[in-house]
């Protein structure tokens, strides 16, 4: 199982255009962003602090490493990705 944490003390919601057209200011920030199109979350932006490169730098290769044996049982990243956005994240339990 692939669990993904992600904190931020805020998240700030903008739309797709305000993103595009604003993009410079945005990547060169350190504001986690929601990205939305028409209403719905289409993706998140979270800058990477030079101080958490080695960290991301980790979790990208356990990452690999998850997706490497999901590929041994014949589930690509494709699928995983699919069956990850069909999920209802309101019935989610976290704990």
């Amino acid at each position: 199982m692939l669990v993904v944490i992600w904190w931020a003390d805020t998240v700030r919601a903008i739309g797709i255009k305000e993103f595009r057209d604003r993009a410079t200011h945005y990547l060169g920030g350190d504001e986690t962003l929601e990205i939305q199109r028409n209403g719905q979350t289409i993706g998140h932006y979270i800058p990477m602090k030079q101080r958490n490169l080695e960290k991301a730098k980790a979790a990208s290769a356990k990452i690999d490493a998850v997706f490497a044996e999901l590929a041994d049982k014949g589930i690509d990243e494709d699928a995983f990705m699919e069956a990850y956005l069909e999920l209802d994240m309101e019935s989610v339990e976290c704990k």
